[in-house]
């Protein structure tokens, strides 16, 4: 049962949650953080409606390797609502035509409204902040 001693920690499992789902193109274990109403508003989009299958379909597409690293969380908790923020560096590798790699680190802040529903936090508004972005070469090993 979350507590207000548990919530940062049942918070943080939630961010997790969401960056290994992602990185995984999981829509099971992406779907465990939203509710029905969740919104994501990014730069040039919203997504509602099926947004794990939009999420993870949409990376499986445009990337073969994707990395979120989430850090920094901090959400004031009222009762079954939070909201917050979190830092992430999300890289992102994609196959050029020539077979070389491009990695694309995105530099985001996340701005959260959360919601606490059968005792698990989840995402009721995701604003996703992208304040840089950086491109180089990579090569995959293996």
């Amino acid at each position: 049962m979350t507590t207000a001693t548990t919530a940062p920690a049942d918070i943080q499992a939630l961010l997790y949650r969401y960056a290994l789902g992602a990185d995984q193109r999981d829509p099971v274990l992406l779907a465990s953080c939203f509710v029905a109403e969740t919104k994501i508003i990014g730069p040039g989009y919203e997504l509602a409606g099926p947004i794990a299958e939009i999420i993870a379909s949409e990376l499986q597409r445009r990337f073969v390797w994707t990395q979120h690293n989430v850090f920094n969380p901090l959400y004031a908790v009222n009762g079954d609502t939070a909201t917050g923020a979190t830092n992430c560096i999300a890289s992102h590798v994609e196959k050029q035509a020539d077979g070389s790699h491009l990695k694309h680190d995105w530099y985001i802040r996340y701005h959260d409204q959360l919601v606490r529903r059968d005792d698990q936090w989840r995402f009721l508004e995701r604003r996703m902040d992208v304040g840089f972005t950086s491109t180089i070469a990579v090569n995959p090993l293996g």
